[in-house]
């Protein structure tokens, strides 16, 4: 029994011996989170009708509002410059195929208008980054 005790208080004193030790250069604060960069899909040069569109841009926005809602984007919106990227989010997740999961989720890119790119990032925490609806907006 004895020899068992100690054998678990070298694994732990090794366990935490193996932790690493934060880079006195790397400010604290500082998370994991998940760029995603949503870019023109393959189906973006065809223009649907406009009534087809307007449905699937308040779509978009709602599902952008759910996953807000849900902790998962912390940050979203669109670049307007009309180039390739046409927005940006910071996604909350663990790894980068639950923020693609995430992302792909956007009925924007259900329907190939837009295509997702997902970029691991190192920020300071974002948690104070509040997105704020209009409680009459659902």
């Amino acid at each position: 029994m004895k020899s068992i005790i100690i054998t678990l208080a070298l694994l732990f004193t090794a366990t935490l011996a193996a932790q690493p030790q934060q880079n006195p250069n790397i400010p604290k604060g500082m998370k994991q989170y998940f760029f995603g960069f949503l870019v023109k899909g393959e189906k973006w040069a065809q223009t649907p009708p406009k009534e087809e569109l307007d449905l699937l841009l308040q779509k978009h926005l709602a599902y952008i509002r759910s996953q807000a809602e849900a902790g998962k984007y912390s940050l979203a919106g669109p670049f307007l410059d009309n180039d390739r990227i046409r927005g940006i989010l910071i996604i909350n997740a663990s790894t980068a195929e639950e923020a693609r999961q995430i992302a792909s989720g956007d009925p924007m890119v259900q329907s190939g208008r837009m295509a997702v790119e997902i970029h691991p990032a190192m920020l300071a925490d974002v948690s104070c980054v509040l997105m704020e609806y209009n409680k009459t907006a659902k």
